[in-house]
């Protein structure tokens, strides 16, 4: 059975297939909610039996966006802004650096523990979770902003963002910028809207 040892005790976490009784909560990524908006059959299938769907190819342009986007932010974490963001104004706004921020942007981890980017909702005992993309602050008032690496092959950056069609992105912005998520950051002052990065075709 998923999350029981041979000796019949209980694992250290809870994910994969839901057990019942087990006292960790259960790890529930933003993609798994996602998923569950948009067919509740196949995601108790996963979640519950634990049927796994056929996996679809990976798209090294998203990877490949987020690799190369955090890449030249790394370059001036905390000291400097990027010329992507003085063109357009944004210059006050630069990488935010803290011992932290590895442990935000692991999504795959998120559950291991209150130092990753998750909190627990006690009601259900459900850890939600996932990985941030970067965090900027503001240099004028100290405030953090989430921000969000995003690749697009075809629509205009100003078609995506205002489009009635993408509600995927406007429940991931609504989740990680709810009070919930803010709290983890402690004394930190984030604030509670993110900034998206698109990359399409054309740039």
């Amino acid at each position: 059975m998923p999350n029981i040892k041979k000796d019949g005790s209980f694992s250290k976490r809870h994910r994969g297939a839901y057990t019942p009784n087990h006292p960790a909560p259960y790890e529930l990524s933003r993609g798994r909610i996602e998923n569950f908006l948009k067919c509740k059959a196949l995601f108790w299938l996963e979640q519950v039996k634990g049927v796994k769907p056929p996996k679809m190819p990976g798209f090294t342009i998203n990877t490949t966006t987020d690799v190369l986007l955090k890449r030249d932010a790394d370059q001036v974490r905390g000291k400097a802004t990027l010329p992507l963001w003085e063109a357009h104004g944004l210059g006050h706004l630069i990488p935010f650096e803290h011992d932290d921020l590895e442990n935000w942007t692991n999504s795959m981890q998120f559950g291991k523990g209150d130092e990753m980017f998750s909190f627990v909702h006690e009601p259900t005992n459900i850890r939600i979770g996932g990985g941030l993309d970067d965090v900027f602050q503001n240099t004028q008032t100290g405030q953090l902003h989430i921000v969000d690496y995003r690749a697009r092959l075809k629509e205009p950056i100003g078609q995506i963002l205002s489009s009635s069609s993408h509600p995927p992105w406007m429940r991931r912005t609504r989740l990680a910028t709810s009070t919930k998520w803010i709290c983890m950051f402690g004394s930190l002052a984030i604030r509670d809207w993110m900034f998206p990065i698109w990359v399409t075709s054309s740039m």
